[in-house]
């Protein structure tokens, strides 16, 4: 329930027990209830234009995201080719370095 909402059932009890500043009650009322529907738009108009302004750089983000991820899987792929690379050279080395048991 909103402020607007709140002072409306307000006004509608000081009109309800006749009370002498029922109307104005009800004119203030209106004037919130206006102020808040336009505060409202304003508001849901300026989040429409950040969300506008903000495509051009989400999209860059997305764009580095995917050219980041590329390099980070090309980096990864080189390291795992060395380090293979290193394994099988050490495997190498240990095979011509163990003396034959049967010599």
């Amino acid at each position: 329930m909103s402020r607007a909402d709140d002072f409306h059932a307000l006004a509608d009890r000081l009109q309800a027990e006749g009370h002498h500043l029922a109307d104005e009650a009800h004119r203030l009322w209106l004037r919130l209830r206006s102020d808040e529907t336009a505060l409202t738009s304003e508001v849901g108009a300026d989040a429409h234009k950040v969300a506008i302004d903000a495509g051009p750089v989400v999209a860059e983000i997305k764009t580095d995201a995917a050219s980041i991820g590329g390099d980070v899987a090309e980096e990864t792929k080189a390291m795992g080719a060395e380090a293979v690379a290193d394994l099988k050279a050490a495997a190498v080395a240990v095979a011509v370095e163990k003396p034959n048991p049967q010599a």
